[in-house]
């Protein structure tokens, strides 16, 4: 009977996992390519349960852009919602938390399509989808280019976990739980609160750290509250530390803190190109006119704090302008370059202190001579550096960005130049010797021929 049972269980999974539902909207931006792409599941919803699933769902969404940052980029997200209907309604609570004292709530399994159930690694109220092949089945099938899943259990009890796949029950807290259950699994953000020992993990606004001089989120003390704070007072939980006091990865209700909120965007500009289109978009010759015109398309937050700047030929010749209009007569003879670059400039983020460096160039070569643009070229440009403050050695790794020769200049803080290094693009990491320098602030900055592409500010100690 049990063999029976099993067979019967594979063959209605793999019948689901391999079936088509109803895809619904409930925003779109743009296309899936060039934005980030949330699904949210239902679990436990019956057929007739599925308009409340998608209330549920559309709840949720407008909680999240009601979130910085969330909200000052919502242009870069499309959400959509997967119509999944269980047999019956409801998450599954086995009663075998060892953490409260069972049942805080009635003790029932329930069929649903998932495996939605509370009780996970015996905490009541770590909700879990035991069914995660099936999870990523059903995407695969529905909406193959998702970059985020949520899975909303049909619950009322408080309850929700993070990980590859999060959940959220639909507790009248629901939209909360779910919106920090995306930042573990969006951002890779670590709880505020002390998860214990085995979830306790360096991250974003998590570490053993605690030198203001050296501790990851060093712009960001003294202000929005950010600080040093010890997890608690005893054991492994002592040797770790938050940057702030009243998170939402800590506290359901308050919003993100600076530091996770940086994380975040960070996060966003891992998955989503700023520009959207640009144009000429290939190789022609030139129609025979007065001016040449050149135009990027941007994805702007609200407020737009995005910084567009246009250079010919290595000058810089307009800035926050979508378009650039050149005449015959401001070309010389001969190959030409024209470059847009685009960068954030949004007060989340505090480059001094990143990791990576990152924006993005269209770059057009032109012949003035054959009225042609000969070629086009976009790139992201990623530039890591660490680690920041250092003792002797500053390492540089560079994204596939990089596809020219380049060079590194290192100035010390009254700008005087110190050392100069020509690297061949081949070669994507490289090293600085700074072991005879004295300790102080010094400037690393990064060409491309003779423009400047970043600089780095960074502290020998």
């Amino acid at each position: 009977m049990k063999y029976l049972l099993l067979l019967s269980l594979v063959c209605i999974v793999c019948s689901v996992s391999s079936q088509s539902f109803d895809v619904d909207t409930l925003l779109w931006s743009g296309p899936t390519s060039k934005r980030i792409n949330l699904v949210i599941l239902g679990d436990g919803y019956q057929e007739e349960e599925l308009d409340d699933f998608s209330k549920d769902a559309d709840d949720f969404m407008n909680s999240l852009f009601d979130v910085s940052p969330f909200r000052e980029y919502q242009s870069y997200f499309n959400v959509v919602i997967v119509k999944v209907p269980s047999n019956e309604s409801g998450a599954s609570h086995p009663g075998t938390a060892s953490d409260v004292t069972e049942p805080l709530t009635p003790i029932k399994g329930v069929d649903n399509i998932f495996g939605s159930r509370f009780d996970a690694f015996d905490i009541h109220r770590l909700l879990v989808a035991e069914n995660t092949s099936l999870v990523n089945s059903v995407l695969a099938i529905n909406f193959p280019s998702f970059d985020q899943v949520l899975v909303l259990a049909n619950s009322p009890y408080y309850g929700g976990s993070g990980g590859q796949i999060p959940l959220s029950s639909t507790h009248e807290d629901a939209a909360e739980i779910a919106i920090h259950e995306i930042g573990h699994s969006f951002a890779a953000l670590r709880d505020e609160y002390y998860p214990g020992d085995v979830f306790a993990l360096e991250a974003a606004n998590m570490t053993k750290e605690n030198q203001s001089s050296t501790i990851k989120w060093k712009n960001w003390l003294q202000d929005n509250g950010v600080g040093v704070y010890k997890h608690c007072c005893s054991g492994d939980a002592s040797s770790w530390y938050r940057p702030h006091e009243n998170c939402k990865m800590r506290f359901l209700g308050v919003p993100f803190c600076a530091v996770c909120q940086e994380a975040i965007v960070e996060t966003i500009h891992d998955l989503v190109s700023p520009v959207e289109a640009y144009q000429p978009f290939n190789i022609d010759p030139l129609e025979e006119q007065d001016t040449f015109s050149f135009n990027i398309d941007v994805i702007a937050p609200s407020p737009n704090t995005i910084k567009i700047e246009w250079m010919l030929n290595g000058q810089a010749v307009d800035k926050n302008v979508s378009s650039l209009a050149l005449a015959h007569t401001d070309l010389p003879a001969g190959a030409n370059q024209v470059i847009v670059n685009v960068q954030d400039t949004s007060h989340m983020l505090r480059v001094d202190n990143h990791q990576s460096i990152h924006f993005i160039e269209v770059e057009w070569q032109i012949n003035s001579i054959t009225t042609s643009i000969d070629k086009i070229k976009e790139r992201m440009i990623d530039i890591n550096l660490y680690p920041n403050p250092t003792t002797e050695i500053i390492d540089v790794d560079l994204g596939e960005g990089f596809d020219e020769d380049f060079s590194m200049s290192l100035f010390d803080e009254r700008g005087r130049a110190i050392m100069k290094k020509n690297v061949a693009a081949r070669f994507k990491k490289s090293q600085l010797s700074l072991s005879d320098l004295p300790s102080g602030t010094y400037v690393l900055k990064f060409q491309l021929g003779k423009r400047l592409i970043a600089s780095r500010t960074f502290v020998k100690i």
